[in-house]
Formats: structure tokens, sequence, C-alpha cells
């Protein structure tokens, strides 16, 4: 019985091994595929380290959802196995928090496998942290957590009202227009009356082009089939153009 336990024991570990291995070649091929398409000027980010960082994250969501359908399906691991995968996830992040390192909590939380650190209470967390701190958009931790949630977000998840709603908002406290208009694009966000409000009332602080904000507005509102508000939108665009 130890013989096959110990059997068992090196078979996993390989397999393991076998996956890292796997996942470091394909980061490598992901991240040298990412750089050229920067230099051919056919990728959409501002920077080469802004591009890769997103190709990590990409990479972490498909490794972590992979590893869900494995923990899934496969006859080696059970419901046991999988409650320690993901505790033992949650106690590091809560190690990285608790110590300070936000930013890399912030990224380690959007891996968390079956998005289990992607909630409204962890939201909620780095929240306190960044109105607590003054902080940029690139140290803030809920910037970074909202920004890696929802650009990583896909048919298996998609953040709820309430989270879309706070990403919402702090994108467009540090005045990051382009990036909301690229998660409504995707429809990265579930659009509600509330969130279009909230991109309309925006338009008012947005003295250089307020027509985009109110465009956006219009989109949010469109999908929610708030007629009344769509219209409203559309006679504020009319105005713009007459001046």
């Amino acid at each position: 019985m130890i013989h096959l336990i110990d059997k068992i024991k090196v078979r996993d570990e390989k397999k393991i091994e076998s996956y890292a291995i796997k996942n470091k070649l394909q980061l490598y091929k992901l991240a040298i595929g990412v750089a050229k398409d920067y230099y051919d000027n056919k990728t959409q980010y501002s920077s080469l380290q802004d591009a890769l960082s997103r190709c990590v994250i990409g990479n972490l969501m498909r490794q972590y959802n992979q590893n869900d359908d494995e923990l899934d399906n496969s006859d080696d691991f059970g419901l046991e196995q999988e409650a320690e995968i993901i505790l033992d996830h949650i106690e590091k992040f809560n190690d990285l928090f608790e110590n300070g390192k936000y930013i890399d909590a912030a990224y380690f939380a959007v891996a968390s496998p079956k998005n289990i650190l992607s909630n409204i209470e962890t939201l909620y967390r780095f929240k306190n942290i960044s109105e607590k701190i003054e902080m940029d958009a690139k140290t803030d931790p809920l910037m970074v957590y909202c920004e890696a949630m929802i650009d990583s977000a896909s048919s298996n998840f998609k953040p709820d009202e309430a989270i879309s709603l706070e990403c919402i908002k702090i994108a467009l406290k540090y005045n990051k227009l382009e990036t909301l208009s690229r998660w409504i694009a995707f429809r990265k966000l579930t659009f509600s009356i509330e969130a279009g409000k909230y991109i309309e009332e925006y338009s008012k602080f947005n003295f250089k082009n307020p027509k985009n904000s109110i465009e956006l507005a219009l989109f949010v509102y469109n999908e929610c089939n708030a007629i009344s508000r769509a219209a409203l939108c559309l006679a504020k665009l009319g105005n713009l153009k007459k001046h």
C-alpha cells in the first residue's frame, strides 16, 4: 500500500511539473507574439509593459480555467483537493494583502481558481485601502484589481451590476475614459441604468470632450432598454452639435 501511495505521489508531482513547463513555454510564446504586435502597431495598448501585463493576466486566467475544468472532470482530484487549492489561494492572497503588497494581491485575486476572489467583498477590501491612501491610477490597488478583472472577463465569468458599477466609478475617478470605452465596446460589464447615469453625470466634468461620455451613457441605456434616458442623451448630443 505504501509503495502504491509513493507511486501516486511521484505521478502527481510529474504531472504538476509538466503543467508548469507547459505554461511557461506558452507564456514565452504569448509574450513574443504580443511584443511583435506592439512593435507592428497592431495592439491597442499604450506601452509594451502594459501589453505584456495583459498577456500575463490572460495566460493566468486561461491556466486557472483549464485547471478548473480538470478539477471538475478528472478522477485524479476530488472535492477535498479542489477545496485545498482554493483555500490555499485565499490564504496566499490574505498574506499578500496583510503585508501591504496590494498590487500583487490584486493580480493574485483576479487569477483565483473559479474566480473565487472576483467578488464585491474583495473589491471593497481594495476600495477601503484606496480611500485611505492618496494614489495614482498605476499604484491604486482598486484600479489595478478592477482593470485586471474586467479585462480578463469572459463568457465563463462576467462581473455583476454591483462590481461593474464600482469598476466604472474608479475608472472615471482617474479619467480613464478610453479604458471604460474598451470595457463597454467589448461588453465586459453588466450594464445597468445606474451605471449609465454615472457615466452621463461624468460628462459635466469632462470639459474637453463631454460628447464621449454621453455617447457611452447612450450605449448603456440602449443595452438596458432605458428609452427615456436614451432620448435625453440624444437631445444632449444634439445640443452639443449646435455649439
